[in-house]
């Protein structure tokens, strides 16, 4: 993996562009799953919605609120590796509380295409579970495509056990 790489949480506003273009660049249809479609960032398993660029870069704004929010962590929050000024990673995180435990919810994980494979979404994945672990939580839970294969791969070496399976259908 590369060298002189910041892992951070997003405060600022002004990294929704550059953060929503990474997203839309960095992910293909096997990336889709269902709460894309909840979102409505996809419409359909294998089809973006046309939007996407701006859903993201609302989430980005939105995650930036609640990080900032002073004695509190809830909502969602966008963390990010960078070297150089440069985006090579992100992954937005829920922060919930259950009745039996305190969990966050990795809701995406997304590294940039040629920087696959070296090591750094193990390494952004594993100072997302400190943080999180640091400030509180015990558990990260996740959904995947079932055709995002590579990713199932690395969360599976990263301990992720499988817990269920989720299926739709249209009406």
């Amino acid at each position: 993996m590369a060298a002189n790489i910041e892992f951070r949480w997003c405060c600022d506003d002004a990294e929704a562009e550059q953060t929503a273009q990474f997203f839309v660049a960095n992910v293909s249809t096997d990336y889709i799953s269902h709460t894309d479609i909840q979102w409505g960032r996809a419409i359909a398993p294998d089809c973006w919605s046309t939007l996407l660029h701006e859903k993201i870069a609302g989430l980005v704004k939105e995650a930036a609120d609640h990080r900032r929010a002073v004695h509190t962590v809830s909502g969602i929050w966008l963390a990010t590796a960078i070297q150089s000024s440069v985006l090579l990673g992100m992954a937005f995180v829920s922060f919930r509380q259950g009745e039996a435990s305190k969990f966050v919810i990795l809701e995406d994980l997304i590294i940039k295409s040629n920087m696959r494979h070296q090591g750094l979404g193990s390494s952004l994945l594993n100072w997302i579970s400190e943080e999180c672990r640091a400030l509180g939580f015990d558990k990260v839970f996740l959904e995947s495509n079932i055709h995002n294969t590579r990713a199932h791969e690395l969360f599976h070496r990263e301990g992720f056990k499988t817990l269920s399976v989720v299926m739709c259908r249209s009406l």
